[in-house]
């Protein structure tokens, strides 16, 4: 499968009118397994929010929200070391 990705989409705003039109360029005869995954972080105004309307609509979002609460989020914190990284610090 064919892959293309932008990581932190919001660093680019300038460049998210061009990316819109290569994406409906291209969309035509391109191959069937062929995505684009992007990548950005909420705004909390709605100055922030420069993701042309054009790649939202044609596109699938996904949110990962924090963990709800003290414990969950330090659950999800440690999950991202191995075993062998909590032995080394003393955990």
């Amino acid at each position: 499968m064919a892959t293309g990705q932008q990581q932190n989409i919001h660093l680019v705003a300038r460049w998210l009118g061009t990316l819109e039109k290569l994406l409906e360029q291209y969309a035509e005869g391109s191959h069937e397994n062929f995505r684009v995954f992007v990548s950005a972080e909420p705004s909390s105004n709605c100055e922030g929010h420069i993701i042309p309307q054009g790649i939202l609509e044609n596109s699938i979002k996904i949110t990962n929200e924090p963990p709800t609460g003290m414990h969950a989020n330090l659950h999800k914190a440690l999950d991202n070391f191995n075993q062998v990284t909590l032995s080394a610090s003393g955990y």
